[in-house]
């Protein structure tokens, strides 16, 4: 703690000689001393120098000590200052009356200035704490007077764009609600030459300047090439490529580009890790799922960067709905999630006529009751009002997807790669490393969930039996603690080997999965008995180790291959 400093003290005593030696000890303490003569001068000294302590005699001409305390209470807004009353009366009567007029010490005479010294070191931290809080507060409103002006320059920046290119159109409804001044959402909509809608509803990393420096690339980007009539694979690829070059790792941009070609009947979307996206029929039903099949945008390099988009038929009256994960993750005062389900039924229930936007604002005010946000919301509803008058081709911007070829793999989805050399594994964290690309991936949180306690029981196995020759057997045989010690020690040494992981989204056998997979450098383990079992229920009902039970529980199909060196497990995922 900082040392005892200086104090500015003001005393308040009418008579001369203790006066006198109350400022000779004070100001022998190395203390600045301020005197006066009665409660009236020391209310106005205080006044136009408030001290870091009041020293009040109780008897006092012209204004008494307990008035003068009083008073003086009464001016401290921002600060607080400690008041000492001293009086030659001892009664307990007169020292609660003292501290009940606000006193914070109370002293009789003849006074003990080893008692007097003990409250003023009381009185010097006192006055120390609160330097220092005045001092972070003067750091924390230039600090908020920053970050404001930040904000400021952010949304007038997104304003500039929207406002040179964004289309005003009745049947586009929209709404972004912020947790804060500027918040990461944003949507943009545009109306190409070729008479396609174009929309983007993007959601960044963070808030205010940063989220801006993401939006913005991308902003340019979506209206530029929407306007010129790109179709939404071209316009997503590049928008990555652009936030891939310029952006630091740990920005991104979750995104739903979309575009309807009300010639054609015809809408095209790309969902990069927003929640799933709907078109409806006029009467409410959902004609068409949008699910998130990619990850966001300036994540994967171009190589690896899949711009697939789903191409789906659309009538007149029709209505797409998209919205950003503050939505669906919004909690009421039970913490109870909003979730898809719920956010469906109300889509549902919402007939030809009346504005989606407007139907799930209420339905979430409904919901969430006094509850604040805790993250923005933002909603897009689309309507599609032409009808179709030509056949179907690939001009004015649509990308025709990949016809079928019955391979599994044709269909959207993301590959995730890891591979760990030598000493770099004992160096790094693996599972909450791969656990955060899930996580930046979003996929449903339950499945993560599963996902990081069948890598962590995988990625342990690899290690401890596959790399470090660990023998499940030594934790009964010499106990645990010595397990973990040989195993550090060995970790330790490791400078051979490998472990890769593999996580990959697609459609397999017409399901939607997720595929896990491990893999060592080393010699393997007997398999025999359960390496051609698909089943989990069938692996779990045999003798093995905790990991492959736990594993078998979880997964919904697990397949050991290369003599056990490599384990692959399946999830299905469920639709939203």
């Amino acid at each position: 703690m900082e040392e005892p400093s200086e104090l500015t003290i003001l005393v308040a005593e009418d008579d001369l000689l203790s006066r006198q030696l109350l400022q000779s000890y004070l100001e022998e303490e190395g203390h600045r001393v301020l005197v006066v003569e009665n409660g009236r001068e020391a209310v106005e000294n205080f006044s136009r120098e408030p001290p870091d302590l009041v020293i009040l005699d109780v008897k006092m001409p012209v204004m008494d000590g307990l008035e003068a305390c009083r008073h003086i209470k009464g001016m401290m807004e921002q600060r607080w200052v400690p008041v000492m009353m001293i009086s030659s009366n001892s009664e307990e009567q007169d020292q609660a009356a003292g501290l009940n007029t606000g006193a914070d010490y109370y002293l009789t005479k003849p006074i003990s200035f080893p008692i007097l010294a003990a409250k003023v070191r009381g009185s010097q931290r006192i006055a120390n704490l609160q330097r220092e809080l005045e001092r972070r507060n003067t750091e924390l409103s230039s600090y908020y007077r920053h970050s404001r002006a930040e904000n400021d320059l952010a949304q007038q920046m997104i304003d500039r764009i929207i406002q040179n290119y964004t289309t005003s159109d009745t049947r586009i409804h929209q709404s972004v609600r912020s947790l804060e001044q500027f918040s990461g959402d944003v949507i943009s909509t545009v109306n190409s030459h070729s008479g396609n809608t174009y929309a983007l509803m993007a959601d960044a990393t963070g808030h205010g300047l940063p989220a801006a420096i993401t939006l913005m690339p991308a902003m340019e980007i979506f209206y530029q090439m929407s306007r010129r009539g790109y179709g939404v694979a071209s316009i997503v690829r590049q928008i990555n490529q652009r936030l891939r070059a310029r952006l630091p790792p740990n920005h991104f941009l979750a995104a739903t580009v979309v575009l309807i070609n009300p010639q054609r009947h015809a809408l095209v979307a790309w969902n990069g890790a927003c929640p799933q996206a709907y078109v409806l029929c006029p009467e409410g039903a959902i004609r068409h799922r949008i699910p998130s099949a990619h990850p966001p945008l300036g994540v994967l390099d171009d190589r690896d960067f899949d711009d697939t988009a789903q191409l789906c038929t659309v009538n007149v009256d029709d209505r797409f709905f998209a919205c950003t994960d503050g939505l669906v993750e919004a909690r009421n005062a039970d913490n109870e999630m909003f979730g898809s389900a719920r956010l469906e039924t109300v889509l549902t229930g919402c007939r030809a006529g009346h504005s989606l936007v407007e139907t799930v604002t209420d339905a979430l005010s409904g919901f969430r009751g006094t509850r604040l946000p805790d993250d923005d919301q933002s909603m897009l509803a689309l309507a599609v009002d032409a009808p179709m008058e030509v056949p179907f081709s690939n001009e004015d911007g649509i990308d025709q997807p990949p016809e079928s070829s019955g391979d599994d793999n044709s269909m959207a989805g993301w590959d995730f790669r890891l591979e760990l050399r030598g000493s770099d594994i004992s160096r790094t964290e693996i599972v909450p490393t791969v656990n955060q690309v899930l996580e930046n991936l979003r996929l449903d949180r339950r499945l993560r969930q599963k996902a990081f306690v069948v890598l962590t029981e995988l990625l342990n196995n690899a290690v401890d039996h596959g790399l470090l020759g660990m023998e499940s057997s030594s934790k009964a045989d010499q106990g645990f603690d010595h397990y973990v010690q040989e195993r550090q020690e060995r970790l330790a040494a490791l400078n051979e080997g490998f472990i890769k992981i593999l996580a990959t989204r697609s459609q397999y056998h017409n399901r939607n999965a997720l595929r896990l997979m491990v893999m060592d450098s080393g010699s393997g383990f007997d398999t025999t008995g359960f390496s051609s079992m698909d089943s989990a229920d069938e692996v779990a009902t045999h003798a093995y180790g905790r990991g492959i039970r736990v594993v078998a529980s979880l997964a919904d199909r697990i397949r050991f291959l290369d003599n056990g060196a490599s384990v692959e497990v399946e999830f299905t995922i469920d639709p939203d």
